[in-house]
């Protein structure tokens, strides 16, 4: 093989240079020591940002390809997001950096690459040839009809080394300084346990929740010194942040490179070094350090992309799998984040009958001693739509321990005039769900409701019933909790009861419903029949209840209902 080296100054002999070099030859020397990427850095490089409308902009910074080196030093405005898909079919577009060492080219520069419109949308492929190479800055979610791109819209790809990945260092300073820790961790092994009688960790937490959108808080731990000899941690969500690149620090004040929404969990932790003379060894308080730290990075997010076919089952496999997995805290939390065009095709199981209906999704845990909570968020997907046919019985989202927002459900069960059924939440133990900001229209032959226990957070709905009392909140057992929303309950029989809050046929256990500010409006419906905004058969069955309705509040003798008030009355009454 043959040798080569460089670069030297040239000598002119005969007319003839006797060294000569070309950007190649520099550019094969510089890619052997960084590799292709972008700079990681305090100013957060090539980072892609919504601008408004469908605008975009992409941060100063620096990468390299190939050996070959970029730089934008003014951020870029020159993306506009195409014309957003019609119909029910989204698309995912791409941002890139492109090397073209074509002749006609010689270049590195920023392009647009717009994907194709599908029911499960993928983004652009990567050309990478002996001319072209391309590493992926972002991604964009361009939602059906949409006139606006958000930041949610835009996933940053640039630390996937699939696609991008950074550039932190030269190329074998990891190895370099992997050998280094390797010898610290054996020399660590050797004395951590006589390190007692100089020092330990102590931790400090501080935590709150965004009420509006911010892009700084300041925490208090009076303890932390910001001088540097102190470890600060940051998690937005339970997902651990990084200075410099998401965040910086003044003191007290946390400042984000990107603001963050309401409702925004933020935790500071601040570690302290303290003498630990007499105390317990080093490595017991790094291993207690750990474990508390392994439960804060598995309170995390998933994003789910629709496939349009069988999403309940590939969201009900995630779920169990989040409720089953034995190397995650006991009490792990998780947020799956739901986009796109949602497909059920057929139930995940059950067999139809109504001692085992067919369940749609299976999202919750039915074990009463898992204290994991799953939340799904649905803001960015469709509606789910779920028919059931025949003389069959359906559940809709089965378990406890859940937490479901944004959803907009449609269950109905056709094609039976004698028997079937559609119950949305039912779960045999763990917690009951809780539900916001959801919408329900919820149809089927009898024996239908929304749910008979959990919490309900300005959440509307109507259940129709044709041959059976019909209630969108039918109490069994357990606590029913109300807050605002909007709900109509309609039957099919003038001879039945149609309303918002009532009870399943038989109930004998002790059930509490709290109502506050719910609207139970009087709405005509075709040959269906509204009767009441609360019935109460039992005398095992108690209430707080604050409607806003003209329509009739019924209890059993000896019931109990405490602040009643409805538009039917002049102000609110204690019953007993």
């Amino acid at each position: 093989m043959a040798q080569s080296s460089g670069f030297f100054n040239a000598l002119l002999n005969n007319g003839q240079y006797d060294r000569k070099y070309n950007a190649d030859d520099y550019s094969d020397n510089l890619a052997a020591i960084i590799g292709t990427g972008v700079r990681r850095s305090g100013d957060n490089d090539l980072y892609v940002q919504a601008a408004g409308g469908m605008a975009l902009s992409v941060n100063i910074g620096r990468a390299w390809i190939e050996g070959k080196w970029y730089k934008n030093d003014t951020v870029f405005t020159g993306f506009t997001v195409p014309t957003a898909p019609t119909g029910d079919r989204g698309r995912v577009d791409r941002i890139v950096l492109r090397l073209n060492k074509n002749v006609e080219a010689r270049m590195i520069e920023l392009v647009y690459l717009t994907g194709s419109a599908a029911i499960s949308p993928s983004a652009p492929a990567l050309t990478r040839t002996e001319a072209i190479y391309e590493i992926a800055l972002a991604d964009i979610a361009v939602r059906p009809n949409v006139t606006t791109v958000t930041q949610s819209d835009i996933y940053d790809r640039r630390s996937d080394p699939e696609v991008c990945g950074w550039i932190t260092s030269p190329v074998g300073y990891d190895e370099f300084f992997t050998n280094l820790d390797n010898e610290f961790y054996s020399w660590f092994g050797d004395v951590k346990n006589t390190l007692a009688s100089v020092t330990m960790f102590k931790e400090y937490k501080w935590h709150t929740t965004l009420e509006a959108e911010a892009n700084a808080v300041t925490f208090g731990i009076p303890q932390y010194d910001p001088s540097g000899v102190d470890i600060l941690k940051v998690y937005v969500n339970g997902l651990l942040e990084v200075e410099d690149h998401d965040y910086t620090v003044n003191g007290s004040v946390i400042t984000f490179i990107n603001s963050k929404i309401a409702g925004t969990d933020i935790d500071v932790f601040v570690y302290k070094s303290i003498d630990g003379t007499g105390l317990g060894s080093v490595s017991d308080e790094v291993t207690a350090l750990q474990n508390q730290m392994a439960t804060i990075k598995n309170i995390g997010e998933y994003l789910y992309i629709c496939n349009g076919y069988d999403d309940n089952v590939k969201l009900s496999d995630l779920a169990q799998a989040f409720f089953e997995n034995e190397s995650l805290p006991a009490d792990a939390q998780m947020t799956i984040n739901v986009y796109g065009t949602i497909g059920v095709n057929a139930p995940y199981n059950g067999s139809g009958t109504s001692v085992s209906r067919y369940r749609w999704f299976s999202v919750g845990t039915s074990s009463a001693t898992n204290k994991r909570r799953l939340t799904i968020d649905f803001l960015n997907a469709s509606p789910i739509n779920m028919v059931g046919t025949g003389e069959n019985h359906y559940i809709c989202f089965f378990g406890g321990n859940i937490t479901i927002k944004n959803a907009v459900i449609i269950a109905r069960q056709r094609g039976s005039t004698t028997a079937g059924s559609v119950q949305v939440f039912v779960n045999t133990a763990g917690a009951a769900v809780l539900c916001e900001n959801c919408r329900f229209d919820v149809s089927a032959y009898l024996d239908s409701f929304i749910a008979s226990k959990g919490t309900f957070k300005d959440c509307n709905g109507t259940v129709t019933n044709s041959r059976s009392d019909s209630f969108c909140f039918a109490l069994n057992s357990g606590l029913l909790r109300l807050y605002g929303g909007t709900y109509a309950g309609y039957t099919g029989l003038s001879s039945n009861a149609g309303g918002v809050i009532g009870e399943v046929s038989g109930k004998t256990s002790v059930a509490t419903v709290f109502a506050m500010g719910v609207n139970c409006p009087t709405l005509a419906k075709a040959s269906h029949y509204q009767t009441h905004a609360a019935r109460f058969n039992t005398t095992n069955t108690y209430g707080l209840i604050a409607l806003i309705s003209a329509l009739t509040v019924t209890l059993a003798i000896g019931g109990k209902v405490t602040s009643l008030y409805n538009s039917a009355t002049s102000h609110p009454e204690e019953l007993f």
